[in-house]
């Protein structure tokens, strides 16, 4: 059983995602927001923290190897299954970072700046 079935990465994710998607009890006009596979990360690892102890990987972010990482793992197994047509509820986009300095996230009371220059992985559950 391989690490995304055994954390039930796919299951979790969508329930992080659905509970990002509303604001109150109204959708926004926009439809679903996208959320950053850095934000994805930080709810699981919190919800989770069994998990990301047992993983024993870093949450990502500045002076963390970019293969190393929870963000890295969940927004790569989330690309890859999404392009094979495993998982067709899940939409993804990217983030061009052009003009954009730093994008910072929190965690446990700490920053974590994306360490990526070009581009930001985001998700959303397709609208129903």
């Amino acid at each position: 059983m391989s690490q995304w079935e055994t954390y039930k990465f796919e299951e979790r994710i969508r329930a992080i995602l659905r509970d990002f998607q509303y604001s109150g009890n109204q959708l926004n006009h926009f439809g679903q927001p996208f959320v950053s596979a850095y934000q994805i990360a930080i709810v699981y690892a919190e919800h989770h923290p069994e998990a990301l102890r047992a993983l024993n990987l870093p949450i990502g972010g500045s002076g963390t190897s970019l293969s190393n990482s929870l963000t890295q793992y969940i927004a790569r197994e989330l690309s890859g299954r999404i392009k094979s047509g495993e998982i067709v509820d899940i939409e993804p986009a990217w983030f061009r970072r052009d003009y954009v300095k730093q994008l910072d996230f929190t965690y446990q009371n700490e920053t974590i700046s994306a360490t990526n220059p070009a581009a930001l992985s985001m998700f959303r559950l397709q609208s129903s």
